[in-house]
């Protein structure tokens, strides 16, 4: 038996992965960084907190460019922006900063332009953190650097204080240890300037630092959690994020997988204490198929968040949103096409039950003709006979108009005659009495025409 069958991750040109595995991108920078060849390049900033319609408090991240490429073009797009790429479309603000030195402007680090202030991944800022505005940068800055940096200083001052506090009358003495002490402080700066890392700097404007956490240790390791789902325990080094904002993440760099457990998500976390606001909400009306979910389920549940419903109609009515009113067509349409429907269905209910209530106004004629007998053969007239009109038919002296009866129901149509007089709309209803009054009337009238011909007989056959 062979045992020295390669893995799909020793091959060359495998670039499965398998479950449980890394990402080939991963693996190989992985390798790199075990034998000091590589690090981060990459120092990304991203808001964590939002007031008074901006967004606040940046915080630094890293990231390998190459971890995070292979997963969609789009993001590899914009990733190779990062690097001066003049055909990549995004992220083209970024600049080579040193990675542990470098903190944002001043004027970074308030946005005011931020398109999705819901973002529940922003933490809600107090008033009072917000006018003081403590962000003086050194946040952003390494403790490493800076700690190594101040030593490395003080050690040169005290090097130079004792140098200049050394006295002799050998001045050649003095001047060798001042140019040793020289020679030692560039020394110094040298391998300082050597140890500053150099990388590129990008400021996040679209997605807060918690998603953006979340996006790159999914990149890295394909696992994601989301806030607020009832799943197992996860580990605690596993980053969580909103399902919406990783779901508009996933939309923007094409990443369809990211995208569908992000959705599978916000469908199981539906309720009806939140429906209402989340149909009329922003997010909402960015996603067509999200906003159809919803309104399934907020029309399944109607009955038990109508208060709900009429709040928000007064808030809209309050303060009109160009979104909540395409939202209200969605909604009023779909009242309209219910209504419709359910009027299509009674029409069609209607239309098979009426002939079942009542005979149609061809049922009476019917009826009176195969009443009336045969024509009898003419006779002779005599001196006292009546005349005969053309076109006449002789009625029988003994031929009585009976009132015409609708044929019985079969015993298999009784109940839904029930039905249909209980629950019989307006329309039924009238027909059936149009069609009572004209048999009435034909009765009426038959009845008056015998009489009238029965009292004609009567007085000239004496």
């Amino acid at each position: 038996m062979n045992h020295a069958s390669q893995s799909p991750l020793d091959s060359p040109t495998s670039q499965t992965k398998t479950a449980g595995a890394l990402h080939p991108s991963v693996e190989y920078g992985l390798a790199n960084m075990i034998l000091g060849n590589d690090g981060p390049e990459i120092k990304f900033y991203a808001y964590t907190h939002k007031s008074k319609g901006s967004v606040r408090r940046l915080k630094a991240l890293f990231a390998k460019k190459e971890w995070m490429m292979g997963h969609s073009e789009l993001l590899d797009d914009y990733l190779e922006g990062i690097t001066g790429n003049k055909a990549a479309t995004g992220f083209k603000e970024a600049r080579i900063v040193p990675l542990e030195d470098h903190t944002p402007d001043a004027d970074e680090r308030v946005f005011t332009q931020y398109h999705y202030m819901s973002d529940s991944d922003l933490e809600e800022e107090e008033e009072e953190s917000c006018e003081s505005d403590e962000d003086d940068g050194r946040s952003f800055t390494s403790a490493t650097g800076s700690v190594q940096r101040e030593e490395a200083c003080g050690s040169t001052t005290e090097s130079d204080g004792q140098n200049r506090m050394v006295s002799g009358a050998d001045d050649d003495a003095r001047l060798s240890q001042t140019s040793a002490a020289g020679s030692s402080r560039a020394v110094q700066e040298k391998v300082l300037e050597q140890s500053r890392r150099m990388g590129h700097a990008v400021i996040l404007k679209g997605h807060a630092f918690r998603t953006w956490t979340a996006f790159i240790f999914y990149l890295y390791t394909d696992q994601i959690c989301f806030s607020g789902t009832k799943a197992p325990v996860r580990r605690a080094r596993v980053p969580a994020c909103s399902a919406k904002s990783m779901y508009l993440l996933a939309d923007q760099f094409g990443l369809p997988e990211l995208k569908s457990l992000a959705f599978a998500t916000l469908c199981t976390q539906l309720s009806t204490k939140t429906i209402v606001k989340e149909v009329f909400s922003h997010f909402t009306s960015w996603h067509p198929e999200i906003q159809d979910i919803q309104l399934d389920f907020l029309f399944e549940h109607l009955p038990e968040v109508k208060q709900d419903m009429d709040r928000m109609l007064h808030s809209i009515c309050t303060t009109p949103s160009a979104h909540c009113s395409v939202v209200l067509q969605k909604v009023f349409g779909r009242s309209t096409s219910a209504a419709a429907r359910t009027k299509k269905r009674e029409g069609k209910i209607s239309s098979v039950i009426t002939p079942m209530i009542s005979p149609p106004a061809s049922a009476a004629a019917s009826a009176e003709t195969t009443a009336a007998p045969a024509p009898q053969p003419a006779v002779a007239p005599g001196p006292l006979s009546v005349p005969q009109q053309a076109n006449q038919v002789p009625r029988p002296a003994d031929a009585v108009a009976q009132p015409i009866t609708p044929a019985p129901l079969p015993a298999a149509i009784l109940p839904l005659r029930a039905v249909a007089v209980a629950e019989a709309s307006p329309a039924v209803a009238a027909a059936r009495s149009e069609s009572s009054a004209k048999v009435a009337k034909a009765q009426s009238l038959s009845s008056k025409k015998t009489t009238r011909e029965n009292g004609t007989k009567a007085k000239f056959q004496w």
